[in-house]
């Protein structure tokens, strides 16, 4: 839930440099990323912050905005910290969470070999989406059919498993062809578009985003 969340950070962001109330936008961004966090999702505080951060810079240093995004931030900081101080008791808890948490793999590694074991089984096709070999216990609810694929928590390990080098061949294509639109014109605003939209691409190396249809 948490890396939805956070994939509307870029667009609002986007939003700041190019909206018609671009302090709304800034507001916006800033209250998903607190929500994001707030999910307790590892892969949102992760390439949440990462992409907060690297929005910022590009806005800063290509949009000419920098007293405006300087100004923002400082109201944001000052309404941070209220919103601190009235709920520290639960920012703690959250805060835990994450610590309880740790670097652990939450169930993906398993997944992950049980991909590659699939692939070293399958190489040039895979073994199909809906292939029984993919699922292990804990990873589906139950035997019935789902139009929703089993997850490997990896867009690579997922291609590779399924489709084989075949699939995985065809998907960086697909990949590689959006690069090739993005910079044949290069500018701040395609370059912005393009990384909200890689937002997706990244975070679906711990989350499958990519294959949840619904």
């Amino acid at each position: 839930v948490g890396a939805h969340i956070a994939m509307h950070i870029p667009m609002n962001l986007y939003g700041f440099m190019k909206g018609k109330h671009p302090y709304i936008s800034m507001i916006t961004a800033f209250v998903v990323y607190i929500a994001a966090l707030a999910s307790t999702s590892r892969n949102a505080m992760l390439f949440g912050t990462v992409y907060f951060v690297m929005f910022l810079m590009i806005i800063i240093f290509s949009s000419g905005k920098k007293r405006d995004v300087l100004i923002a931030l400082g109201v944001l900081a000052a309404f941070a910290l209220i919103f601190v101080i009235i709920f520290r008791e639960q920012l703690i808890l959250i805060v835990e969470l994450y610590l309880n948490r740790g670097m652990g793999d939450n169930g993906r590694y398993p997944l992950w070999r049980l991909s590659y074991e699939a692939f070293l089984a399958e190489p040039i096709f895979g073994k199909g989406f809906y292939s029984v070999d993919l699922y292990i216990p804990g990873w589906v609810v139950d035997d019935s059919f789902s139009i929703v694929p089993g997850s490997a928590h990896n867009t690579v390990l997922q291609l590779l498993a399924t489709t084989g080098i075949v699939g995985l061949i065809g998907y960086s294509v697909y990949r590689i062809a959006t690069f090739v639109v993005t910079f044949r014109r290069a500018s701040s605003e395609r370059l912005l578009l393009m990384l909200g939209a890689s937002f997706i691409v990244v975070a679906s190396l711990l989350d499958n985003y990519i294959f949840q249809l619904y």
